[in-house]
């Protein structure tokens, strides 16, 4: 990773403490939306990072779907019969298994991330609650009630471990 790009991930994973400790010292609706979107946008920020650094470190050895994944793109062909590249917005939980295999196989390394594991049923929950209060249709959508904060946490601490 650049400086950059470590500044982003430190500067998210001192704010997610920040928040937790909010949190725990004062339980309100407000740090409980917080630490959702937060979360979530650690999370993305490091899917990005690992991407980032995958595609650096394998280069020549990527098959031409693999580059264009992990540079975030896609190929599409335009209403004039040009081609063109275009953004590509994967789902964050394919993203996230996509990110972390790759970012191993071009770092040389076995990684076995358990997706069966309780954590990463507890983050798709979470995934699911920042949408929801990113896209919110009533008050109530708004809300992150007990089961869903305990949700949350046990996906924060599987993430970071």
């Amino acid at each position: 990773m650049n400086r950059s790009s470590g500044d982003v991930i430190d500067l998210l994973d001192a704010d997610l403490d920040l928040v937790l400790a909010e949190l725990q010292r004062e339980d309100t609706p407000f740090w409980r939306r917080t630490c959702a979107r937060l979360f979530i946008s650690y999370v993305e920020s490091l899917v990005f990072q690992l991407k980032r650094r995958a595609l650096a470190a394998a280069g020549a050895d990527l098959a031409p779907a693999e580059k264009a994944m992990l540079a975030d793109q896609r190929y599409e062909v335009t209403n004039t019969g040009r081609a063109r590249t275009t953004t590509y917005h994967p789902k964050l939980r394919s993203n996230f298994k996509f990110a972390f295999a790759q970012a191993a196989r071009a770092c040389g390394v076995e990684l076995a991330v358990d997706y069966d594991d309780e954590g990463w049923q507890q983050f798709k929950r979470s995934i699911e609650i920042r949408n929801r209060l990113a896209h919110p249709r009533d008050r109530e959508a708004l809300q992150v009630g007990d089961e869903e904060l305990q949700s949350l946490l046990a996906a924060v601490d599987w993430v970071r471990r």
